[in-house]
Protein backbone atom coordinates (compact mmCIF):
# COMPACT_ATOMS: atom_id res chain seq x y z
CA UNK A 1 0.00 0.00 0.00
CA UNK A 2 1.31 3.41 -0.81
CA UNK A 3 1.44 5.56 2.23
CA UNK A 4 0.64 9.15 0.84
CA UNK A 5 -2.97 9.94 -0.37
CA UNK A 6 -1.73 13.17 -2.47
CA UNK A 7 -2.38 12.11 -5.73
CA UNK A 8 -1.36 14.35 -9.15
CA UNK A 9 2.08 12.76 -9.02
CA UNK A 10 3.80 11.37 -12.46
CA UNK A 11 2.84 7.98 -12.29
CA UNK A 12 5.58 6.86 -9.57
CA UNK A 13 2.68 6.25 -6.80
CA UNK A 14 5.19 6.87 -3.82
CA UNK A 15 2.52 9.29 -2.82
CA UNK A 16 -0.32 8.98 -4.31
CA UNK A 17 -4.59 9.04 -4.05
CA UNK A 18 -6.28 12.35 -3.62
CA UNK A 19 -5.55 15.90 -3.11
CA UNK A 20 -8.21 18.49 -3.65
CA UNK A 21 -9.66 21.10 -2.76
CA UNK A 22 -9.73 24.95 -1.56
CA UNK A 23 -11.76 25.62 1.73
CA UNK A 24 -9.06 27.61 4.12
CA UNK A 25 -7.82 30.87 2.17
CA UNK A 26 -4.92 33.01 2.51
CA UNK A 27 -5.06 36.64 3.10
CA UNK A 28 -3.69 37.66 -0.33
CA UNK A 29 -5.77 40.18 -1.84
CA UNK A 30 -5.52 40.26 -5.96
CA UNK A 31 -4.04 43.93 -5.49
CA UNK A 32 -1.14 42.01 -4.21
CA UNK A 33 -0.83 39.22 -6.70
CA UNK A 34 2.78 40.37 -7.57
CA UNK A 35 3.65 40.44 -3.83
CA UNK A 36 2.52 36.80 -3.16
CA UNK A 37 4.07 35.29 -6.20
CA UNK A 38 7.70 36.91 -5.26
CA UNK A 39 6.73 35.33 -1.73
CA UNK A 40 6.15 32.05 -3.32
CA UNK A 41 9.54 31.78 -5.18
CA UNK A 42 11.71 33.16 -2.05
CA UNK A 43 9.83 30.37 -0.08
CA UNK A 44 10.95 28.04 -3.44
CA UNK A 45 14.58 29.10 -3.34
CA UNK A 46 15.13 28.74 0.23
CA UNK A 47 13.68 24.88 0.34
CA UNK A 48 15.77 24.12 -2.27
CA UNK A 49 19.07 25.47 -0.53
CA UNK A 50 17.77 23.99 2.68
CA UNK A 51 19.63 20.45 3.95
CA UNK A 52 16.50 19.06 4.29
CA UNK A 53 15.01 19.95 0.53
CA UNK A 54 18.60 18.61 -0.31
CA UNK A 55 18.15 15.24 1.16
CA UNK A 56 15.08 14.22 -0.38
CA UNK A 57 12.86 14.22 2.90
CA UNK A 58 10.85 17.34 1.30
CA UNK A 59 9.53 17.42 -2.56
CA UNK A 60 8.08 19.95 -4.46
CA UNK A 61 5.66 19.52 -7.74
CA UNK A 62 2.74 20.72 -9.30
CA UNK A 63 1.27 21.93 -12.42
CA UNK A 64 -0.48 24.71 -14.46
CA UNK A 65 -3.62 24.13 -16.29
CA UNK A 66 -4.18 26.49 -19.38
CA UNK A 67 -7.96 26.22 -20.31
CA UNK A 68 -9.82 27.98 -23.78
CA UNK A 69 -13.52 27.17 -24.73
CA UNK A 70 -16.23 28.45 -26.71
CA UNK A 71 -18.15 31.24 -24.59
CA UNK A 72 -21.36 30.05 -23.58
CA UNK A 73 -22.39 31.25 -19.74
CA UNK A 74 -25.05 28.88 -18.68
CA UNK A 75 -23.00 26.19 -20.14
CA UNK A 76 -19.97 27.32 -17.84
CA UNK A 77 -22.29 28.16 -14.78
CA UNK A 78 -23.25 24.41 -14.74
CA UNK A 79 -19.48 23.94 -13.73
CA UNK A 80 -19.11 26.45 -11.18
CA UNK A 81 -18.08 25.60 -7.50
CA UNK A 82 -18.84 27.36 -4.23
CA UNK A 83 -16.15 30.04 -4.75
CA UNK A 84 -17.07 30.35 -8.28
CA UNK A 85 -14.34 28.74 -9.67
CA UNK A 86 -14.24 25.52 -12.18
CA UNK A 87 -12.74 22.98 -14.01
CA UNK A 88 -12.77 24.71 -17.11
CA UNK A 89 -11.25 28.01 -15.75
CA UNK A 90 -8.24 29.98 -17.65
CA UNK A 91 -5.81 29.70 -15.38
CA UNK A 92 -5.62 27.23 -12.75
CA UNK A 93 -1.99 26.29 -10.26
CA UNK A 94 -1.67 23.48 -8.29
CA UNK A 95 1.66 23.24 -6.00
CA UNK A 96 2.04 20.53 -3.69
CA UNK A 97 4.40 20.40 -0.85
CA UNK A 98 5.24 16.95 0.78
CA UNK A 99 7.86 16.05 2.96
CA UNK A 100 9.00 12.75 5.21
CA UNK A 101 10.90 13.45 8.06
CA UNK A 102 11.00 9.89 9.15
CA UNK A 103 10.30 6.64 7.60
CA UNK A 104 6.80 6.38 9.75
CA UNK A 105 5.25 10.20 8.96
CA UNK A 106 4.70 12.67 6.16
CA UNK A 107 3.42 15.85 6.08
CA UNK A 108 0.96 16.74 2.94
CA UNK A 109 0.05 19.74 1.41
CA UNK A 110 -1.24 21.63 -1.44
CA UNK A 111 -1.81 25.21 -2.80
CA UNK A 112 -3.76 26.74 -5.64
CA UNK A 113 -4.24 29.61 -7.34
CA UNK A 114 -6.77 30.31 -9.46
CA UNK A 115 -7.88 33.78 -11.05
CA UNK A 116 -11.76 32.76 -10.05
CA UNK A 117 -11.23 32.79 -7.08
CA UNK A 118 -11.57 35.50 -4.81
CA UNK A 119 -7.82 35.22 -2.79
CA UNK A 120 -4.89 34.50 -4.81
CA UNK A 121 -4.10 31.21 -2.79
CA UNK A 122 -6.08 28.58 -1.02
CA UNK A 123 -4.79 26.19 1.25
CA UNK A 124 -6.48 22.97 -0.51
CA UNK A 125 -5.53 20.42 2.25
CA UNK A 126 -3.29 20.19 4.44
CA UNK A 127 -2.95 16.95 6.95
CA UNK A 128 -0.64 14.53 8.58
CA UNK A 129 -0.10 10.66 7.74
CA UNK A 130 1.01 8.23 10.58
CA UNK A 131 2.06 4.28 10.10
CA UNK A 132 1.06 3.05 13.25
CA UNK A 133 1.31 -1.05 12.39
CA UNK A 134 3.79 -1.82 9.59
CA UNK A 135 3.42 -3.42 5.61
CA UNK A 136 0.09 -0.90 5.41
CA UNK A 137 -2.01 -2.53 7.86
CA UNK A 138 -2.94 1.18 9.74
CA UNK A 139 -2.26 4.50 9.13
CA UNK A 140 -3.96 7.46 10.87
CA UNK A 141 -4.71 10.78 8.74
CA UNK A 142 -5.31 13.68 10.42
CA UNK A 143 -5.81 17.29 9.43
CA UNK A 144 -7.54 19.03 6.40
CA UNK A 145 -8.27 15.35 4.79
CA UNK A 146 -9.09 14.20 0.96
CA UNK A 147 -12.91 12.70 1.14
CA UNK A 148 -12.61 9.49 2.33
CA UNK A 149 -15.89 8.26 0.70
CA UNK A 150 -16.06 6.47 -2.79
CA UNK A 151 -12.87 6.98 -4.93
CA UNK A 152 -13.24 9.36 -7.01
CA UNK A 153 -10.70 11.67 -4.76
CA UNK A 154 -7.97 9.28 -5.74
CA UNK A 155 -8.66 10.18 -9.97
CA UNK A 156 -9.26 14.11 -9.31
CA UNK A 157 -6.11 15.14 -11.02
CA UNK A 158 -4.95 16.70 -14.43
CA UNK A 159 -3.23 13.16 -15.17
CA UNK A 160 -5.44 10.44 -13.89
CA UNK A 161 -8.24 11.19 -16.51
CA UNK A 162 -8.57 12.21 -20.46
CA UNK A 163 -11.30 14.07 -18.97
CA UNK A 164 -11.38 17.70 -17.82
CA UNK A 165 -14.75 18.17 -15.67
CA UNK A 166 -16.54 16.41 -12.42
CA UNK A 167 -19.24 13.99 -11.95
CA UNK A 168 -22.21 15.57 -11.06
CA UNK A 169 -22.84 13.60 -7.85
CA UNK A 170 -19.53 15.03 -6.36
CA UNK A 171 -19.88 18.82 -6.76
CA UNK A 172 -23.66 19.56 -8.22
CA UNK A 173 -25.40 21.86 -5.79
CA UNK A 174 -29.32 20.66 -5.37
CA UNK A 175 -32.28 23.16 -4.46
CA UNK A 176 -31.94 22.32 -0.65
CA UNK A 177 -30.55 25.22 1.40
CA UNK A 178 -28.08 24.07 4.42
CA UNK A 179 -28.23 27.81 5.56
CA UNK A 180 -31.98 28.74 5.55
CA UNK A 181 -34.83 25.92 6.10
CA UNK A 182 -37.11 25.38 3.66
CA UNK A 183 -40.53 26.59 5.59
CA UNK A 184 -42.68 23.82 3.84
CA UNK A 185 -42.43 22.01 0.34
CA UNK A 186 -43.49 25.29 -1.58
CA UNK A 187 -40.78 27.17 -0.42
CA UNK A 188 -37.89 24.04 -1.41
CA UNK A 189 -39.67 23.80 -4.41
CA UNK A 190 -39.29 27.38 -5.76
CA UNK A 191 -35.84 26.61 -5.76
CA UNK A 192 -35.72 23.95 -8.36
CA UNK A 193 -32.58 23.94 -10.91
CA UNK A 194 -31.43 26.84 -8.99
CA UNK A 195 -29.47 25.51 -6.55
CA UNK A 196 -25.63 26.10 -8.65
CA UNK A 197 -27.13 29.56 -9.36
CA UNK A 198 -28.25 30.89 -5.87
CA UNK A 199 -31.54 30.37 -4.00
CA UNK A 200 -33.91 32.61 -1.86
CA UNK A 201 -36.64 30.93 -0.40
CA UNK A 202 -39.88 33.61 -0.87
CA UNK A 203 -40.66 32.59 2.63
CA UNK A 204 -37.39 32.54 4.37
CA UNK A 205 -35.56 35.39 2.82
CA UNK A 206 -32.03 35.62 2.65
CA UNK A 207 -29.25 36.20 1.07
CA UNK A 208 -28.95 33.88 -2.62
CA UNK A 209 -26.98 30.65 -1.43
CA UNK A 210 -26.11 27.67 -3.56
CA UNK A 211 -27.96 24.39 -2.76
CA UNK A 212 -26.49 21.36 -1.04
CA UNK A 213 -24.55 18.76 -2.95
CA UNK A 214 -24.74 15.05 -2.52
CA UNK A 215 -20.97 15.32 -2.09
CA UNK A 216 -18.77 17.81 -2.70
CA UNK A 217 -14.71 17.42 -4.02
CA UNK A 218 -13.65 20.65 -4.41
CA UNK A 219 -13.67 21.73 -0.56
CA UNK A 220 -11.71 19.04 1.90
CA UNK A 221 -13.00 18.37 5.04
CA UNK A 222 -11.54 18.32 8.61
CA UNK A 223 -11.32 15.36 10.09
CA UNK A 224 -9.09 12.17 11.45
CA UNK A 225 -9.64 8.99 9.56
CA UNK A 226 -7.85 5.18 10.18
CA UNK A 227 -6.84 3.40 6.62
CA UNK A 228 -5.13 0.64 5.67
CA UNK A 229 -5.03 -2.89 4.09
CA UNK A 230 -4.50 -6.31 4.48
CA UNK A 231 -4.70 -9.00 2.00
CA UNK A 232 -7.54 -8.47 -0.73
CA UNK A 233 -9.34 -5.76 1.76
CA UNK A 234 -8.63 -2.29 2.26
CA UNK A 235 -10.14 -0.11 5.12
CA UNK A 236 -10.88 3.25 5.96
CA UNK A 237 -12.74 4.63 8.75
CA UNK A 238 -13.28 7.85 10.92
CA UNK A 239 -14.70 11.08 11.21
CA UNK A 240 -15.01 14.43 9.49
CA UNK A 241 -16.38 17.56 11.08
CA UNK A 242 -18.86 18.62 8.20
CA UNK A 243 -20.67 15.54 5.95
CA UNK A 244 -19.79 14.73 2.79
CA UNK A 245 -21.87 16.93 1.02
CA UNK A 246 -21.30 20.17 3.19
CA UNK A 247 -17.59 20.21 4.60
CA UNK A 248 -16.50 22.88 6.96
CA UNK A 249 -15.80 26.07 5.31
CA UNK A 250 -13.00 27.02 8.24
CA UNK A 251 -11.39 25.14 10.79
CA UNK A 252 -14.61 25.96 13.41
CA UNK A 253 -17.44 23.29 14.16
CA UNK A 254 -20.80 24.66 12.92
CA UNK A 255 -22.76 21.85 15.30
CA UNK A 256 -22.12 19.33 18.11
CA UNK A 257 -21.61 16.29 16.24
CA UNK A 258 -19.20 15.33 13.37
CA UNK A 259 -20.06 12.74 10.97
CA UNK A 260 -18.80 9.10 11.38
CA UNK A 261 -17.31 8.25 7.31
CA UNK A 262 -16.22 5.26 6.10
CA UNK A 263 -15.38 2.56 3.12
CA UNK A 264 -14.55 -1.16 2.88
CA UNK A 265 -12.83 -2.20 0.10
CA UNK A 266 -11.97 -5.49 -1.48
CA UNK A 267 -9.25 -6.11 -4.47
CA UNK A 268 -9.89 -10.07 -5.64
CA UNK A 269 -7.38 -9.66 -8.38
CA UNK A 270 -4.91 -7.63 -10.39
CA UNK A 271 -7.51 -4.86 -12.33
CA UNK A 272 -10.93 -5.47 -9.83
CA UNK A 273 -11.84 -3.37 -6.93
CA UNK A 274 -15.20 -2.96 -5.13
CA UNK A 275 -16.33 -1.06 -2.60
CA UNK A 276 -18.95 0.53 0.12
CA UNK A 277 -18.62 3.22 1.90
CA UNK A 278 -21.22 5.30 4.29
CA UNK A 279 -21.87 8.34 6.49
CA UNK A 280 -24.30 10.44 8.49
CA UNK A 281 -24.02 13.67 10.36
CA UNK A 282 -26.08 16.43 11.14
CA UNK A 283 -25.42 18.94 8.29
CA UNK A 284 -27.55 22.31 9.69
CA UNK A 285 -25.20 25.06 11.43
CA UNK A 286 -26.22 26.23 14.90
CA UNK A 287 -26.88 30.13 13.21
CA UNK A 288 -29.29 28.16 10.09
CA UNK A 289 -32.15 30.53 9.53
CA UNK A 290 -35.27 30.46 8.28
CA UNK A 291 -39.18 31.00 9.31
CA UNK A 292 -41.37 27.93 9.89
CA UNK A 293 -45.10 27.59 8.12
CA UNK A 294 -46.03 23.85 7.36
CA UNK A 295 -48.69 22.96 5.62
CA UNK A 296 -51.90 23.02 7.97
CA UNK A 297 -50.43 24.47 10.62
CA UNK A 298 -49.62 27.69 11.96
CA UNK A 299 -45.41 28.02 11.88
CA UNK A 300 -43.60 29.43 15.15
CA UNK A 301 -41.75 31.04 12.36
CA UNK A 302 -38.41 29.75 13.56
CA UNK A 303 -35.45 27.61 12.07
CA UNK A 304 -36.20 24.69 13.77
CA UNK A 305 -39.68 23.42 16.13
CA UNK A 306 -39.45 23.97 19.62
CA UNK A 307 -37.46 21.17 21.35
CA UNK A 308 -35.16 20.35 18.57
CA UNK A 309 -31.12 21.27 17.67
CA UNK A 310 -29.20 21.10 14.47
CA UNK A 311 -28.29 17.91 15.24
CA UNK A 312 -31.68 16.59 14.62
CA UNK A 313 -31.52 16.26 11.17
CA UNK A 314 -28.91 14.54 9.22
CA UNK A 315 -27.54 14.09 5.71
CA UNK A 316 -27.57 10.10 5.24
CA UNK A 317 -25.59 8.90 2.30
CA UNK A 318 -24.13 5.07 1.38
CA UNK A 319 -22.83 4.35 -2.02
CA UNK A 320 -21.07 1.40 -3.71
CA UNK A 321 -17.55 1.44 -6.26
CA UNK A 322 -16.27 -0.12 -8.64
CA UNK A 323 -13.05 -0.38 -11.12
CA UNK A 324 -12.25 -2.61 -13.45
CA UNK A 325 -8.96 -2.65 -15.83
CA UNK A 326 -8.24 -4.81 -18.61
CA UNK A 327 -5.28 -4.30 -21.66
CA UNK A 328 -5.92 -0.63 -22.71
CA UNK A 329 -9.44 -0.23 -21.16
CA UNK A 330 -10.65 1.27 -18.16
CA UNK A 331 -13.73 1.23 -16.17
CA UNK A 332 -14.67 3.37 -13.39
CA UNK A 333 -17.84 3.79 -11.92
CA UNK A 334 -20.13 4.81 -8.57
CA UNK A 335 -23.54 4.56 -7.50
CA UNK A 336 -24.68 6.47 -4.55
CA UNK A 337 -27.98 6.77 -2.44
CA UNK A 338 -28.41 9.91 -0.78
CA UNK A 339 -31.19 11.96 2.00
CA UNK A 340 -31.45 15.07 3.97
CA UNK A 341 -33.87 15.65 7.03
CA UNK A 342 -35.60 19.02 6.91
CA UNK A 343 -37.42 20.55 9.72
CA UNK A 344 -40.74 21.51 8.44
CA UNK A 345 -41.34 19.11 5.39
CA UNK A 346 -42.93 16.11 5.69
CA UNK A 347 -40.93 13.38 3.52
CA UNK A 348 -36.98 13.44 3.65
CA UNK A 349 -35.74 14.97 0.60
CA UNK A 350 -33.82 11.91 -1.32
CA UNK A 351 -31.17 11.71 -4.41
CA UNK A 352 -30.52 8.94 -6.46
CA UNK A 353 -27.16 9.21 -8.40
CA UNK A 354 -23.94 7.51 -10.16
CA UNK A 355 -21.61 7.88 -12.97
CA UNK A 356 -19.93 5.71 -15.46
CA UNK A 357 -16.72 6.35 -16.97
CA UNK A 358 -14.78 3.98 -19.89
CA UNK A 359 -11.37 5.13 -21.08
CA UNK A 360 -9.33 3.21 -23.47
CA UNK A 361 -5.77 3.57 -24.76
CA UNK A 362 -5.22 4.38 -28.13
CA UNK A 363 -2.00 4.90 -29.47
CA UNK A 364 1.28 5.54 -26.89
CA UNK A 365 0.27 8.63 -24.73
CA UNK A 366 -3.24 9.14 -26.41
CA UNK A 367 -6.02 8.19 -24.65
CA UNK A 368 -9.98 8.52 -24.95
CA UNK A 369 -12.49 8.41 -22.01
CA UNK A 370 -16.02 8.74 -22.14
CA UNK A 371 -18.66 9.60 -18.62
CA UNK A 372 -22.22 9.60 -18.70
CA UNK A 373 -23.71 10.72 -15.06
CA UNK A 374 -27.36 11.06 -13.42
CA UNK A 375 -28.94 12.53 -10.40
CA UNK A 376 -32.00 11.59 -9.97
CA UNK A 377 -34.83 13.45 -7.18
CA UNK A 378 -37.41 11.35 -5.61
CA UNK A 379 -40.62 13.12 -5.31
CA UNK A 380 -42.51 14.97 -2.49
CA UNK A 381 -46.06 16.16 -2.60
CA UNK A 382 -46.73 20.27 -2.61
CA UNK A 383 -49.46 22.46 -1.22
CA UNK A 384 -51.77 20.97 -3.98
CA UNK A 385 -51.48 17.46 -3.12
CA UNK A 386 -50.02 16.75 -6.46
CA UNK A 387 -46.51 14.18 -6.04
CA UNK A 388 -44.01 16.16 -8.05
CA UNK A 389 -39.70 15.34 -7.73
CA UNK A 390 -38.04 18.07 -5.28
CA UNK A 391 -35.50 19.22 -7.57
CA UNK A 392 -34.87 18.97 -11.62
CA UNK A 393 -33.12 15.78 -12.87
CA UNK A 394 -29.66 16.70 -14.30
CA UNK A 395 -28.01 13.82 -16.47
CA UNK A 396 -24.64 14.72 -18.27
CA UNK A 397 -22.22 12.91 -21.18
CA UNK A 398 -18.77 14.06 -21.47
CA UNK A 399 -16.30 12.74 -23.78
CA UNK A 400 -12.75 13.66 -24.16
CA UNK A 401 -9.11 12.76 -25.74
CA UNK A 402 -5.58 13.34 -24.14
CA UNK A 403 -2.39 13.49 -25.32
CA UNK A 404 0.64 12.96 -23.40
CA UNK A 405 3.09 14.94 -25.83
CA UNK A 406 5.83 14.43 -22.62
CA UNK A 407 5.85 13.26 -19.53
CA UNK A 408 5.35 16.81 -18.63
CA UNK A 409 3.48 18.42 -20.98
CA UNK A 410 -0.27 16.85 -21.74
CA UNK A 411 -2.53 18.06 -24.09
CA UNK A 412 -6.94 17.32 -23.43
CA UNK A 413 -9.78 17.89 -25.73
CA UNK A 414 -12.91 17.93 -24.14
CA UNK A 415 -16.60 17.89 -25.00
CA UNK A 416 -19.37 17.93 -22.48
CA UNK A 417 -23.27 18.13 -22.85
CA UNK A 418 -25.56 18.61 -20.11
CA UNK A 419 -29.18 17.98 -20.13
CA UNK A 420 -32.54 18.70 -17.41
CA UNK A 421 -35.13 16.29 -16.87
CA UNK A 422 -34.69 12.43 -17.91
CA UNK A 423 -35.90 12.89 -21.23
CA UNK A 424 -32.74 11.67 -23.91
CA UNK A 425 -33.34 14.45 -26.22
CA UNK A 426 -32.43 16.90 -22.99
CA UNK A 427 -28.93 15.98 -22.99
CA UNK A 428 -28.10 18.42 -25.45
CA UNK A 429 -29.55 21.46 -23.39
CA UNK A 430 -25.97 23.24 -23.18
CA UNK A 431 -23.26 22.04 -24.49
CA UNK A 432 -19.46 22.94 -23.57
CA UNK A 433 -16.35 22.12 -25.63
CA UNK A 434 -12.73 23.03 -24.35
CA UNK A 435 -8.92 22.73 -25.35
CA UNK A 436 -6.41 22.24 -22.31
CA UNK A 437 -3.01 22.68 -21.88
CA UNK A 438 -0.87 21.04 -18.62
CA UNK A 439 2.43 21.53 -17.77
CA UNK A 440 3.64 19.88 -14.63
CA UNK A 441 7.36 20.01 -12.87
Amino acid sequence: MNKGRMGGGKGDGALSAAMRGDSSRLPIGRNRRLSALLMAAALLASLSSSAAFASDSVRLRGAVEVTAHHYDEDALRLNVYNRSDSPFDLVRFRFFVEAAPNDKLQVLTQFRFDDALSADFVVAGAYLLYEMIPEGALFVEAGKIPSPFGTFAERDYWNKSALIGTPLMYYYHSALLSRVVPANEDDLLSGRERGLFGISYPRSPASPFRGAPILYTPCWDYGMIFLGSRGDFEYRLGVIGGTPGIPLSAAEETNELPSPIGRLGWAPMAGLRLGVSGSMGPYLPKNADGHGNPFGSVGNGKALPDGRDAEDYLQVLWGGDFELSFGQWSLWSEAVHNYFESPWLRSDLIQDAYYVELQRGILPGLDAAVRWCQIRPHTIRNSAGQSVRWDVPVQRVEAGVAYNVSREFLIKGNVQMTGFGLRASSIGDEVLTSLQLVGSF
